[in-house]
Order: C-alpha cells, then sequence, then structure tokens
C-alpha cells in the first residue's frame, strides 16, 4: 500500500514527498531510490530525523494507533487508512488529541 501512496502522492502538485518508512528496508530503499526521497527502517526514525508536516499511516490496523499518537502528538497532519485504530476507544482516544492539538 505505501508504494502506492507514494506513486499517488508524487503526482500531485504542491506535494513534496520526503521520505518512506518500512520494516523492510530494503523494500523502502527501493521506493526511496524510485522517488529520490529517504528511506528508515520504522517511522520512530523517520519522525525523530525529517521535518514532517503531513503523514501517510499505511500500517496493519494494530500498529494504526501507537503511529497516530505519535505523530498527532507532534502536531503533525495524519491521514490513517481505515479502520483508524483496532476498537472504538483508541479511535476516541486519537479524536481527542486531534480536538486539543486544534485549541
Amino acid at each position: 500500500m505505501g508504494r502506492s501512496h507514494a506513486r499517488i502522492t508524487s503526482s500531485l502538485e504542491n506535494i513534496e514527498l520526503t521520505s518512506i518508512a518500512d520494516i523492510d528496508l530494503a523494500k523502502a530503499q527501493k521506493i526511496a531510490h524510485q522517488y529520490k526521497i529517504n528511506a528508515y527502517r520504522n517511522y520512530q526514525d523517520l519522525l525523530k530525523n525529517e521535518k514532517i508536516h503531513v503523514v501517510i499511516i499505511a500500517l496493519p490496523t494494530s500498529l494504526h494507533f501507537e503511529a497516530a499518537k505519535a505523530t498527532l502528538s507532534q502536531n503533525i497532519v495524519t491521514f490513517i487508512e481505515k479502520p483508524i485504530a483496532q476498537n472504538t476507544a483508541q479511535a476516541k482516544k486519537l479524536l481527542n488529541m486531534i480536538k486539543k492539538a486544534k485549541t
């Protein structure tokens, strides 16, 4: 799925694709080479080393919550594939983080 997001994002005007993370670093590097962007083995390193304004979370659903918490806590605009979390409680926590960031 990340490959599709990279392809679509790179074709948009006024959008600069800067980096990708994948637990399979070779896969991330292949995509990174194609789009001349940076590759990371995990989103934590990406967030630590890049100045990100917008992120697309294209992970297995079980990882959405922690990744979204990490990006939202840095006030990064976050797009999450559905479902946004594994359960309603996690989804509500993410929505509360978004509401608090707006105020």
